[in-house]
């Protein structure tokens, strides 16, 4: 067997799953699973988000969420020079003891947030450390070494700065980076990677998927990698499975699969790719409605019943009338019959303004980082505007910035020509005011902030996992003073309105896909009715297919409530798609801005012709 480096790879079996079925709650979520990953190969494991790709890995390491079991099947490893027919391990019926031999020596494991793998209040040499003394026998003065060794292999530059640092002065992709060296400090024979460039730019992915690769060939490391990016995939892997539903659709040399693909299902994932265009008209959005090609294995009915189950996308959206107080709090229809027209984008007047904004943190006995420096734009009224960067560039600080979740340095911030530091600054003179002038200066500074709204990076973070999301879209709508019945009525409109049935009103976030609960985090937004919504990478952790419908509900609520959108992203495609105008962020400046076409075709800065070119262009 060759690997796509042109290197002999040994034919032996590192790790097999045979039949694998795992459920929760009696209800399977992977089933009859079968394939192997063999000695120094690098599998791709693809597929859209519920589809079971983490759960599998999860169940190698004994790591099942919440109530999962293996209900059937076996995964067995062969370690060291032991052969598939040699007696095998099986996972699946080891001891919690046996499997703590197993974890972090023999099956390593990245996770795909690295910040939440790593203590923010320790030094990454620190947790090294223990890292290190819980898998091997080393003297204590010989890990940095050790350390600073794996470090230099890996290509990290200044190595012993990195070991003094702590997580919050890395970029996100020096932490993901990171977490796959830690993972490799015991020199496991099987690496388990799971989604570990989903949350990251063009370049620094680019960056992790080199490092993997050093791995392989420096270590003789199989590597399982769980993506839903098929460029990384692409990039990476020898061998390519398709998973859908918890059912493999489609296996086989990466190259054929993603060239030439036999099911229908692989060929919609693929087409439901964003690629940049240079052609001067704007693409249109696409979505992956069909789930074609899925009951190419299994049972038709048990298929029929899981199309059910999940296929939420197309159903009668119904809406509700509430007066609250003599003011409307209907949510937007998707289809208006007398709607009136959007004014042209272009001539519209400045919804929000920025002026001369800057911030820099603050570290005692280190440098201080400047995040913002002296931006300033514009945002129209019905505008969807993309702010696109690198890692550290300041994307989400410029977001933080807006929503008055962090508290600017220097210049200023306007929505319709008012300042809302005009009303936070007159905090301090309210002590020799009447509580009634108190009450309603708070309720001005409420309705301000209800103007603009924010939909985070992680939809699962968003929402209380102890509360239903049907409780966490009410919460505000009942802080209003509306009664709780029609606080929960209306909510379920506005879920509907974003594309999810009444049903998952009564659903956990645990209990949905990372798409179904960002739109749920949308549905919760607009009940403040907000003229502005800042989108903080609210896509970078879907699969391609939940991109596509998060992106296409983005552009029917700015074209149905004439809402203005700062979307802020790495993923140039995506933002090609949905925006009408590109702000480029480089070390907290913008070096370019301009119409998206005219920026993606005819880029002048060279930060900007690189961003494109490491886009595919």
């Amino acid at each position: 067997m060759i690997n796509r480096d042109g290197n002999k790879m040994e034919e032996k079996v590192r790790l097999c799953y045979e039949r694998v079925t795992i459920g929760y709650e009696r209800q399977k979520t992977v089933e009859d699973v079968s394939f192997s990953l063999h000695t120094g190969e690098i599998l791709g494991l693809v597929g859209e988000s519920g589809s079971g790709k983490s759960t599998l890995i999860r169940a190698a390491l004994g790591l099942p969420d919440d109530q999962g079991e293996i209900l059937a099947g076996r995964i067995l490893y062969c370690p060291g020079q032991m052969n598939i027919q040699e007696n095998p391990l099986d996972l699946c019926r080891l001891s919690e003891r046996e499997m703590r031999r197993i974890r972090g020596t023999k099956i390593g494991m990245v996770f795909q947030n690295a910040v939440s793998s790593l203590c923010p209040i320790r030094t990454i040499g620190s947790q090294i450390r223990e890292s290190l003394l819980a898998h091997r026998k080393v003297k204590k003065n010989e890990i940095f070494d050790a350390a600073e060794d794996l470090f230099e292999k890996l290509h990290f530059e200044n190595p012993g700065r990195i070991l003094k640092s702590y997580p919050f002065e890395l970029s996100g992709g020096m932490n993901q980076r990171i977490g796959i060296a830690m993972a490799m400090l015991a020199q496991p024979e099987i690496l388990l990677a799971d989604e570990p460039t989903s949350a990251l730019d063009a370049a620094v992915a680019g960056q992790v998927l080199e490092e993997l690769r050093t791995i392989r060939n420096l270590f003789g490391t199989s590597i399982l990698f769980v993506s839903h990016d098929l460029g990384a995939v692409s990039a990476l892997a020898d061998r390519t499975l398709i998973l859908a539903d918890g059912r493999v659709i489609e296996e086989g040399r990466t190259g054929d699969i993603l060239h030439a693909p036999r099911a229908a299902y692989t060929k919609q994932l693929m087409a439901a790719v964003p690629q940049l265009r240079t052609s001067l008209a704007k693409p249109a959005i696409s979505s992956l409605n069909s789930r074609e090609g899925i009951q190419e294995i299994g049972d038709s009915e048990s298929q029929k019943n899981k199309q059910e189950k999940l296929d939420v996308r197309s159903h009668d959206f119904c809406q509700v009338t509430v007066d609250f107080k003599g003011k409307s709090l209907r949510p937007g229809k998707l289809n208006f019959e007398n709607q009136k027209p959007i004014p042209d984008k272009q001539q519209a007047a400045a919804l929000l303004s920025v002026d001369h904004l800057s911030k820099t943190f603050y570290a005692k006995n280190q440098t201080d980082t400047p995040a913002v420096r002296d931006i300033s734009f514009s945002l129209r009224q019905g505008e969807i505007l993309g702010l696109v960067g690198e890692s550290g560039s300041g994307k989400s600080t410029v977001a933080r910035l807006l929503t008055g979740l962090l508290p600017m340095d220097d210049g200023k911030i306007r929505i319709r020509e008012k300042d809302p530091e005009e009303i936070r600054d007159n905090k301090d003179n309210m002590n020799k005011e009447s509580k009634k002038s108190k009450r309603s200066k708070r309720s001005k500074e409420r309705s301000f902030s209800q103007r603009i709204q924010m939909v985070f990076q992680d939809p699962l973070a968003s929402f209380d996992p102890r509360k239903t999301l049907g409780y966490g879209i009410s919460e505000s709508l009942r802080n209003r003073g509306l009664p709780k019945g029609e606080a929960e009525k209306l909510a379920a409109t506005y879920l509907a309105d974003c594309g999810l049935p009444g049903e998952y009103m009564n659903r956990y976030p645990r209990e949905v896909s990372g798409g179904q609960c960002q739109r749920a985090a949308i549905a919760r937004t607009l009940t403040a009715d907000p003229e502005i919504l800042i989108c903080d990478e609210a896509t970078s952790s879907l699969d391609v297919t939940a991109q596509q419908q998060i992106a296409e509900l983005l552009k029917k609520l700015q074209e149905e409530r004439n809402l203005s959108i700062l979307f802020i992203s790495h993923s140039l495609p995506l933002v090609q798609l949905v925006c009408d105008r590109i702000l480029v962020m480089k070390d907290g400046r913008i070096v370019e801005q301009g119409m998206t076409n005219e920026i993606i075709r005819h880029p002048k800065d060279e930060y900007t012709k690189f961003l494109v070119r490491a886009a595919g262009i």
